[in-house]
């Protein structure tokens, strides 16, 4: 009896034991714990640019998501990823993020979310046993508010891609000074550039759908008479056609010895039409080399041919055929894992540590020239050079007659690439980053009526050298971004414009936004599957998933059930011997 006594006392006692290590578990959970992302691509971990943005709060940060419960599929399931990505952030914080769920259920909290300035929406919910399609209205809205200041997603859209950007660009904009929200590029005007009035009339929605709180401007510096605005982050110059006066370069240097950031995409040869078969180009007529080569930076007036390029289908008249579209390279990623200084300089292609191309597959340029570089120039400037994209190893360049024939090209066949005597990679991108001597120090400006130069004074008001940190960058491909390529990339690259992810990068390079540059390239897409599988390991995984699991459990549970009775046996003979 007393031994009986004793076992329920030393039972009761170790649940009693068990119960208080849960809760002081529980308890130490609240402030230490951790989480393992165990997927390849880090889905459920916040990037280190929004750990930093979060990390950078000084203040509390109180979001509120409003969010109709029971929504139609898929879009059910957004309310959970939030949710996780939501406690993600509060617990990165430290404690200055503050989350607050209403239900809008009612109509007291249905008018706080109407307050709140939160819209309502349609979403379609399809009745599979019934055969029908309603229509139900919810609520998706998140507000944000810091230091007296309200920020909000008014209807959030289904579907949670660009999800840690969005909420990271509203946090980090919450908590710069008011000056300092405004994030507007500009892009100039007057000289038959790409524009978003004129040729990238799709930029505000790109802008949209990726969620980029960003606004652009087009600049007109009206022959040199106004300054670019100090209010804008950055200035992209795209594909002019006509010449930049130099009064104008050197309001565009004046910009960028106060610290300005320039983004250049123009090549050496225009081609007005975007057929990547046939076109017929002239060379370029813009005259940036007058303000370029003062860095070291010269667009060449030539053609770059490589057969590191997209197969496409094209029409020849009533023909249609495929071809290599060796006038368009594909400026791609290295195949073989991250690429050393030496793997870019011997194959080519995009360099992933530069900012702009970060984790970009590639991009697709239409007629590039080939950037020279001139290393005495570069050197007196000053700065850092990175060479970021060029051509494969069996790129050629095309000096002169730039009507172009796809079809002539490709009967000559591949030993004009292949016994070149002369062959790339060429550089396609580079950028200049840091405090530089200006490009027109010493030069005196050039009479309009093309008289005798005066004396070399720093004309124009061009400071001598930058002020501050300064970034020009230039891709020597200018119609890569016009809306008409793009629609025959789509058609060539299977659905997709892989160009198109160079402009939100840009973006933000340009403004130095390197932290929301970090967040937007993370990968959240679905990963692809592998085509490289063989036959046999097909079956062993999927005999292993259907077979082996099981077999693999029964094994453990015969194993534990025959420990147990040992255990037991063992147990009755000491029983025995003690009686």
């Amino acid at each position: 009896m007393e031994r009986k006594v004793r076992a329920r006392s030393e039972s009761a006692a170790f649940v009693l034991i068990v119960i208080a290590s849960l809760v002081l578990a529980n308890l130490m959970s609240l402030k230490v714990f951790g989480r393992v992302d165990l997927t390849k691509r880090q889905l459920f971990t916040l990037s280190d640019g929004t750990k930093r943005i979060v990390r950078n709060l000084q203040d509390q940060l109180t979001i509120t998501v409003y969010f109709t419960a029971n929504q139609p599929p898929p879009a059910n399931d957004d309310e959970r990823s939030l949710r996780d990505q939501l406690d993600e952030y509060r617990t990165v914080s430290g404690g200055r993020i503050k989350v607050v769920y209403v239900v809008p259920d009612n109509d007291e909290r249905r008018r706080q979310a109407d307050s709140a300035g939160c819209e309502k929406a349609p979403l379609q919910a399809v009745d599979q046993r019934q055969e029908q399609a309603t229509i139900q209205e919810v609520y998706r809205c998140v507000t944000f508010e810091y230091r007296g200041t309200r920020e909000k997603i008014a209807f959030l859209p289904p579907g949670v891609q660009g999800l840690e950007y969005e909420l990271s660009s509203i946090i980090k904009n919450l908590s710069l000074p008011a000056a300092d929200r405004e994030r507007t590029i500009g892009f100039l005007g007057g000289h038959g550039e790409l524009t978003p009035e004129e040729g990238m009339q799709y930029l505000p929605q790109l802008l949209e759908q990726a969620r980029l709180s960003y606004r652009t401007r087009t600049v007109n510096l009206n022959g040199g008479e106004n300054d670019v605005p100090s209010d804008i982050k950055g200035l992209i110059i795209m594909n002019p056609n006509q010449r930049i006066s130099e009064r104008e370069l050197r309001k565009l240097d004046a910009y960028l010895m106060r610290g300005g950031a320039v983004a250049v995409f123009a090549g050496g040869v225009n081609f007005p039409a975007t057929d990547p078969a046939n076109a017929t180009g002239t060379e370029s007529e813009h005259h940036l080399n007058d303000w370029l080569s003062g860095y070291g930076i010269n667009i060449q007036n030539n053609v770059i041919l490589d057969l590191r390029a997209t197969d496409a289908v094209v029409q020849f008249g009533r023909y249609r055929g495929r071809v290599r579209l060796v006038t368009w390279p594909e400026i791609a990623s290295f195949a073989g894992g991250t690429p050393t200084a030496e793997d870019l300089r011997q194959q080519g292609g995009v360099d992933p540590s530069f900012p702009v191309t970060f984790r970009l597959p590639g991009f697709i340029a239409t007629y590039p020239s080939e950037i020279r570089i001139d290393n005495a120039r570069r050197t007196a400037a000053g700065g850092t050079l990175k060479i970021f994209a060029q051509t494969g190893p069996r790129s050629i360049l095309r000096t002169n007659n730039f009507s172009i024939d796809i079809r002539e090209i490709l009967q000559q066949g591949p030993g004009q690439f292949t016994n070149a005597t002369q062959h790339g990679p060429y550089p396609v991108g580079v950028a200049l980053e840091g405090e530089f001597r200006s490009a027109f120090a010493g030069r005196a400006e050039t009479p309009a009526d093309g008289g005798a130069p005066a004396a070399p004074v720093p004309a124009g008001n061009v400071p001598e050298r930058s002020n501050s940190r300064a970034r020009i960058m230039v891709i020597s491909s200018g119609n890569m971004f016009a809306l008409d390529t793009l629609r025959t990339i789509v058609q060539i690259s299977g659905g997709q414009s892989p160009n198109l992810q160079l402009i939100p990068n840009t973006f933000d390079w340009l403004s130095q936004d390197l932290d929301l540059l970090a967040v937007r390239a993370k990968d959240t897409s679905d990963p692809a599957m592998r085509a490289d599988v063989s036959d046999n390991a097909k079956r062993f995984f999927k005999w292993g998933s259907i077979a082996g699991l099981p077999f693999a459990v029964a094994i453990l549970g015969l194993a534990v059930l025959s420990a147990r009775r040992s255990r037991i046996k063992d147990l009755a003979k000491e029983f025995r011997a003690k009686a």
